[in-house]
């Protein structure tokens, strides 16, 4: 099953999917701006690479949760905030790249936790890595941090005991 949201939505409301195990794919419009709590939450069909509208600045707790078919995603180029567990238990994401823009996570739980997440990398430009962003990715081997980077905030790679990896900025 394939969903196409048209052009003009600007918002992915609370369980919008929630539990659609038969959507595999989602065709989401550059007018997005938001994806809420739980919009895709146990879509266990859907299947990547997913790529987010560059106008999405907010993706609620839980939005992707238990998608456990999807195997790649591109976060937007202005993704601002992230909630808890917006990828939680999606355990076929393997890599990820962290935008420039993103300085917030909500909430108490690590965003990417339950994947098998093993490489990160970050965009230039990226000054701040939030708070347990990355807590309980025990999968996570290797991860670039850019030179721009000023600050690591508390549990952002707590527990990640695979971590054997670190590339550095030069400077």
């Amino acid at each position: 099953e394939s969903i196409h949201i048209p052009e003009g939505v600007t918002t992915i409301q609370a369980n919008a999917f929630n539990g659609a195990v038969s959507l595999k794919t989602v065709s989401l419009p550059q007018s997005l701006t938001a994806i809420n709590s739980n919009a895709f939450y146990g879509c266990t069909s859907l299947e990547g690479p997913l790529d987010l509208p560059d106008g999405v600045t907010d993706l609620g707790e839980y939005c992707f949760r238990n998608c456990t078919e999807l195997n790649g995603v591109t976060l937007p180029a202005n993704l601002e905030t992230l909630a808890a567990a917006a990828f939680g238990d999606c355990p076929q994401l393997t890599s990820i790249n962290i935008p420039k823009t993103l300085e917030n996570v909500q909430g108490s739980a690590s965003v990417f936790e339950g994947t098998k997440l093993r490489e990160v990398s970050f965009d230039e430009g990226v000054t701040i890595i939030p708070n347990r962003l990355f807590a309980d990715c025990t999968e996570l081997e290797r991860i670039s941090l850019p030179g721009t980077l000023v600050e690591i905030r508390s549990d952002a790679f707590a527990r990640c005991t695979s971590l054997t990896n670190a590339v550095l900025p030069s400077g």
